[in-house]
């Protein structure tokens, strides 16, 4: 049983489309592009949560100030 700290080890396509807020379509456009990291097993791809937030940090753009 996993206690509340814990994270998922690995996220499926949808419910890695769904933390970024996007549709599964566009979650695939970003795997064949090669624009997130993911982990390969079979013809099922992972993501791993740190490769989500490094994505979202790669691409935050600060406000104007």
């Amino acid at each position: 049983m996993k206690n509340n700290s814990e994270e998922a080890l690995l996220m499926d396509m949808h419910q890695a489309a769904q933390k970024l807020g996007v549709c599964y379509r566009t979650m695939q456009d970003l795997v064949y592009q090669r624009l997130i990291g993911f982990v390969k097993i079979g013809r099922i791809y992972k993501f791993r949560p740190e490769d989500l937030n490094e994505f979202i940090n790669k691409n935050y753009t600060k406000p104007i100030e």
